[in-house]
């Protein structure tokens, strides 16, 4: 399935894979992990003693194996050394005894190859009665392919598609390789609390900044869905802007900060999340497309998000199509570098 979950817990609310435990409280951080499903440990086992025709392993290389299931959860090289769930865990014990935060989701992913914990640390309001909430991110891999992560984040991850959009959002991160020090490192990562409170800050004020300034509501929709080029139908664009002006007027909270550009983009995002139609019909497939990292309904968000600030920001209301595919554009190029650094330094571990 597209949520890739093997197991999970939820606080308070259903997961739209419908998958894992739902609490009706937040648990404290030793009951997190066995809700989880992340009471378990792996280990480094050599690969002297296995020949399998066509591949070769070097003397160094070990298989990280899961101890309760003996699944091989990846091959990594000498250098790699595992970091416990209960570890990474507890990195959270300071900030949920603080009263900072409480602990909101976590899982596994695949068969366990990937982690997450995440913890809701703030909750504000762009306009009065808008309350946005902010989380906590640990993520990690048990299988080699990345480091351990931690990150604020707006995204309220239960599934693979959920995780990677909240590590593709550009927060900054403590980033932890899985070497000797990796323990003692992620123990210093506790003062991400504090800088994911002011990142979250300066979002929120960014926010505000929509929220004060008035947009044309069509000529957003306009903006965010041009027209079709000449001698093409028109109709699924003409559809589409008229279901955003729809959540316009009736998604949950419309009436918040009416005819600003904070409305606007919260329009657009319902749609995408919501409404909008695609090729792709299941629900799981749907939620893919909205979610992915590189998936449509990412990239007009990010679209939404880019207009909606040109357009509080500039002497006029309206971007061109043009200039909105130009931001995605430059969005686009930046991941690709980005992915090209992370890859390098994966292959040099």
């Amino acid at each position: 399935m597209a949520a890739n979950v093997q197991s999970m817990f939820s606080v308070r609310k259903t997961p739209w894979h419908r998958f894992g435990a739902v609490l009706d409280h937040a648990p404290s951080v030793n009951d997190a992990i066995r809700h989880a499903g992340l009471d378990w440990n792996v280990e480094r086992v050599s690969l002297n003693k296995i020949h399998v025709p066509g591949l070769h392993f070097g003397p160094d290389h070990a298989a990280i194996v899961r101890t309760d299931t003996r699944d091989v959860l990846g091959i990594v090289g000498s250098r790699y050394t595992p970091v416990q769930n209960a570890a990474k865990f507890r990195f959270f014990d300071a900030v949920v005894e603080s009263g900072r935060a409480t602990m909101e989701t976590a899982g596994a992913l695949g068969r366990g190859e990937k982690v997450w914990i995440l913890a809701k640390s703030v909750t504000a309001e762009v306009v009065p009665g808008d309350p946005v909430e902010s989380y906590l991110l640990l993520a990690g891999s048990h299988d080699g392919t990345s480091a351990i992560s931690v990150l604020p984040t707006g995204v309220r991850v239960v599934c693979q598609n959920t995780l990677g959009m909240a590590l593709r959002g550009d927060a900054a991160r403590f980033t932890i390789r899985h070497t000797a020090s990796a323990s003692r490192r992620l123990e210093d990562a506790g003062r991400m609390m504090a800088e994911s409170e002011a990142a979250f800050g300066e979002t929120i004020e960014r926010w505000k900044h929509l929220a004060r300034r008035k947009v044309n509501p069509e000529k957003f929709a306009k903006a965010l869905i041009p027209d079709a080029p000449e001698g093409t139908s028109n109709t699924r664009r003409e559809n589409a802007r008229a279901a955003i002006l729809d959540s316009y007027d009736s998604a949950p909270g419309a009436n918040k900060a009416r005819g600003s550009a904070w409305a606007a983009y919260n329009a657009a995002t319902h749609w995408i999340s919501h409404k909008r139609t695609t090729r792709k019909a299941s629900q799981e497939r749907l939620a893919c497309a909205t979610w992915l990292p590189g998936g449509s309904g990412t990239q007009l968000r990010d679209k939404a998000f880019k207009i909606a600030l040109a357009m509080a920001d500039g002497s006029t209301e309206y971007v061109t199509a043009a200039e909105a595919v130009s931001m995605v554009d430059d969005r686009a190029a930046m991941e690709r570098k980005v992915g090209r650094e992370l890859l390098s330094e994966m292959m040099a571990s």
